[in-house]
């Protein structure tokens, strides 16, 4: 999707009914959950805010596919309907590859709900993100890339609670610089259920998860697993002195989130 064509997508978008400013009861905002206790009990509210720009950086660069597995499972339970947009640079999808439509499925997403678009640039792939929030049209906004500049999360923070529209970016080079993101967090592939020796292939996807940073929140660290049925997350394991401890490996299963080559 070029620039050009982006642009008169936006203008689609905002000529349908959206949000109007001043109807949003208290609470709102505070309405999406990760459905497990000890992750939502460390977040203000015991809640993600569902109109903030939200960082997930990816804890070292094999770990990629994963932090975007997440942040697509993390969407998938945020409330109400409507299209995606997901952005990525031009050399990341050449170099990565783009999303994959029956993964999507698995992590509770509708493949036929994402726009996607790529930028070719750093500052484009900033400007769509704006340009995309601050339509108001949408469910969400989902990016990937190197790190943003402060100016540019700060930028985007407005825009989210403006619009009233989330906003989650992929930092694929995990670089920690200043950020006004509301929660920060760093994402790592790590070992789930069927994992265990003897099976043909990779089980449920899971994750260890670290809240960096979070306005009014607590940061912790844990370990999750995705059931694939009730597109939930599960605590995997407790933490113990900062290590991790698998539970024993249970039945197969198949891959959740897959990058196309």
């Amino acid at each position: 999707m070029t620039i050009a064509e982006l642009r008169k997508l936006i203008v689609d978008i905002e000529n349908k009914p959206a949000k109007t400013p001043g109807t949003t009861v208290p609470g709102d905002e505070c309405l999406w959950s990760f459905g497990v206790d000890e992750i939502d009990q460390a977040l203000p509210h015991a809640r993600l805010c569902s109109r903030s720009f939200h960082d997930v950086s990816a804890a070292h660069p094999t770990d990629r596919s994963s932090a975007c597995g997440f942040a697509m499972a993390l969407l998938s339970r945020l409330p109400g309907e409507g299209d995606i947009l997901w952005c990525q640079l031009v050399p990341d999808a050449q170099e990565y590859g783009s999303l994959y439509g029956p993964g999507l499925h698995w992590l509770g997403i509708d493949p036929g709900r994402i726009i996607h678009v790529c930028a070719r640039s750093h500052k484009d792939l900033a400007w769509v993100m704006e340009e995309a929030v601050r339509s108001a049209g949408l469910r969400a906004v989902l990016s990937e890339g190197p790190a943003l500049n402060f100016t540019a999360t700060r930028r985007l923070s407005l825009a989210c609670e403006e619009a009233a529209t989330p906003c989650l970016f992929v930092n694929l080079n995990g670089e920690a610089g200043a950020s006004a993101a509301a929660t920060r967090w760093q994402v790592k592939a790590d070992v789930g259920p069927g994992d265990g020796e003897g099976m043909s292939g990779p089980g449920t996807a899971a994750w260890s998860i670290s809240l960096v940073r979070c306005r009014g929140g607590q940061p912790g660290k844990w370990h999750l697993h995705w059931d694939y049925e009730t597109f939930s997350f599960h605590m995997a394991s407790p933490v113990r002195g900062g290590e991790i401890f698998a539970r024993p490996a249970d039945t197969g299963d198949v891959v959740a989130f897959g990058r196309a080559g």
